[in-house]
């Protein structure tokens, strides 16, 4: 292999590991998510809702982070309030449940690296 078969082959090796690495940084994306128990997310009345919930940064979940959250009825104040520290790979919270039919939401927000997330 001549010289500049090597500095081809030098300069495409880079160029791979550099577009790696803008597309790893430009695309990492922190998001909260919220899932109900139910994946239709359709309860009776009376039942019991437990929010499954995670911080996430790309594909990795995120460690030491406090989650603050409250559930109440949709555009309504909320009835529970509270955080958790997320140190496991899941965390779970107890919803409750409603009386009549309705719309629970639970609303979780999170402070990474001084920027708010939200999710719902």
């Amino acid at each position: 292999m001549n010289f500049k078969s090597k500095l081809l082959s030098v300069w495409i090796f880079s160029a791979i590991i550099l577009q790696l690495c803008i597309t790893t940084i430009c695309f990492a994306q922190v998001k909260i998510v919220v899932n109900a128990d139910h994946p239709d997310w359709v309860y009776k009345v009376g039942e019991l809702v437990t929010f499954t919930v995670y911080a996430m940064n790309g594909n990795q979940l995120l460690k030491d982070v406090k989650l603050n959250y409250s559930i109440g009825l949709e555009r309504m104040v909320p009835t529970k309030k509270g955080s958790l520290v997320q140190n496991k790979d899941l965390e779970q919270i107890e919803g409750g449940s409603l009386d009549k039919p309705g719309f629970l939401r639970c609303v979780v927000t999170a402070q990474i690296d001084g920027k708010n997330y939200k999710g719902m």
